[in-house]
């Protein structure tokens, strides 16, 4: 279903702490940016969703669900919104995704083969 362009973009914020989901859509309202607010995934996928152009801001510890994982439930719901992830933690592990990115440009850097960044060599 294509993307309704006419219609104004709505920021998504999915945060479990209320007073950043209030500190983001204040921030947002101030631009001009019409915000909608979830304290979690479920929220956020439970609601009627559209084409409206936007994008989701995203908290990466969610109670119900990590923003990761949020992320590869909204591609099977469909959803094609941009993520934005978040986080006040300085401990987020790389995804093994990461890691074959990783592996392909360091191999592509001393002239070996990407083919060489398989998962069980990362």
């Amino acid at each position: 279903m294509p993307l309704q362009l006419d219609r104004k973009a709505i920021v998504h914020v999915v945060d479990d702490d209320p007073s950043i989901r209030e500190a983001l859509q204040d921030l947002f309202l101030s631009i001009g940016l019409e915000t909608r607010t979830y304290p979690t995934a479920g929220d956020f996928l439970a609601t009627a969703l559209s084409d409206t152009p936007g994008c989701l801001v995203v908290d990466i510890r969610l109670p119900d669900t990590n923003g990761l994982d949020f992320q590869v439930q909204l591609k099977k719901a469909g959803v094609r919104l941009p993520v934005v992830m978040m986080t006040g933690y300085g401990d987020i592990t790389r995804r093994p995704t990461d890691n074959r990115r990783r592996c392909y440009r360091d191999n592509r850097a001393r002239g070996q083969a990407a083919a060489r960044c398989h998962d069980n060599e990362i």
